[in-house]
């Protein structure tokens, strides 16, 4: 994120727009993951929509999904996957059940249904497309299609994150590797890659898979 935000300084005189998709979001917990840390980087919500134009999408097949999402309600078990105390008290507020996302942080994400084996060029271009553990699921063919499609979706610049187990090598689908510390990330190919500077870009992947590397989102 640092580096895109200083690349995007450079654009105009406006706000810093950056845009952030989540392909296959589920019930929002790698959406929210990611404007939590939004968040704990940029500020306060009165500081930070001042200079940012920040705007997270999240997709999903399911309309449940979507819903649940859309909703931000979480259980004791689900918030005690990934989620620290201090976290959990900045970002969420005690809800029947569970807990609730706070609005400042429900106001960043908008939330459709989508598949991503059709034509998704009506949701727009993005800085970073999150698709982790998806493709896996698609035979070879599909998987090649899904990729283009979302490599399409790119800005020239765009990162997209996918797996810590996944690969594209190999595949015919325009997307070529990017090696940032000890992450790998996909850009367009023939694109120029920035030189990262020295933070690690292995994004946000939900509070669950999160915790399953033993960290706090």
């Amino acid at each position: 994120m640092p580096d895109l935000i200083d690349r995007r300084s450079g654009v105009g005189a406006g706000k810093i727009r950056i845009r952030i998709w989540s392909a296959a979001c589920s019930s929002g917990q790698e959406i929210y993951s990611i404007a939590m840390v939004l968040r704990e980087l940029l500020g306060p919500p009165d500081k930070c929509d001042e200079k940012y134009d920040i705007r997270l999408l999240g997709t999903d097949i399911s309309p449940q999904a979507v819903a649940r999402a859309s909703r931000g309600v979480y259980s004791d078990l689900e918030v005690g996957r990934g989620l620290n105390a201090p976290l959990l008290a900045r970002h969420f507020v005690k809800h029947e059940g569970g807990w609730k996302i706070r609005d400042e942080i429900r106001a960043m994400a908008s939330f459709r249904t989508a598949n991503l084996l059709r034509d998704v060029s009506f949701l727009g271009q993005f800085d970073i497309v999150f698709c982790r553990n998806v493709a896996i699921y698609f035979c070879e063919t599909d998987k090649a299609a899904l990729l283009r499609g979302i490599g399409k979706s790119l800005l020239a610049d765009g990162y997209l994150i996918i797996g810590s187990t996944e690969s594209l090598i190999g595949m015919a689908c325009g997307l070529e590797p990017r090696k940032y510390l000890r992450s790998v990330l996909y850009q367009r190919a023939a694109q120029v890659a920035c030189a990262p500077s020295k933070r690690a870009a292995d994004g946000p992947a939900g509070f669950e898979a999160q915790a399953q590397r033993g960290e706090a989102v």
